[in-house]
């Protein structure tokens, strides 16, 4: 009869090869695990790469414009991400943050946090999100 620690405490062959086969997954599911961004870290990644996209948009828009028009474009880009931050339900959003935790790795966090132009988190992208 096994007392409380049930598996940890066997002592024939069988129950110490099944007892070595969860340590081993147990040990693989961590070491997965650690490799992925957090939630938190997917939503910032997520985001980021959406308001460069739409910086890099207002510079192609505003390339001919006047200092006025150039201003009210930049208003209305800044609006625009600032609505799009304050949505509740974004669609859009929810799936790039569950793609970003099934297929991107850390690395991408970081790639991510130091991108300062559309093309760079574009690469970031390529690179580190499977």
């Amino acid at each position: 009869m096994r007392d409380h620690l049930g598996l940890w405490r066997c002592r024939d062959t069988p129950c110490l090869m099944l007892r070595s086969l969860t340590l081993l997954i147990l040990v693989s599911l961590i070491t997965i695990g650690c490799k992925r961004p957090s939630p938190e870290q997917c939503l910032d990644i997520c985001r980021k790469y959406n308001e460069l996209q739409l910086w890099e948009l207002f510079e192609k828009e505003s390339a001919d414009m006047n200092e006025v028009d150039k201003a009210a474009s930049k208003a209305k880009t800044e609006a625009l991400i600032k609505e799009i931050r304050d949505r509740e339900f974004d669609p859009g959003l929810r799936n790039c943050v569950t793609s970003c935790k099934r297929g991107a790795d850390r690395a991408l966090a970081k790639c991510m946090d130091e991108a300062t132009s559309a093309a760079v988190a574009r690469d970031c992208i390529q690179r580190y999100a499977q």
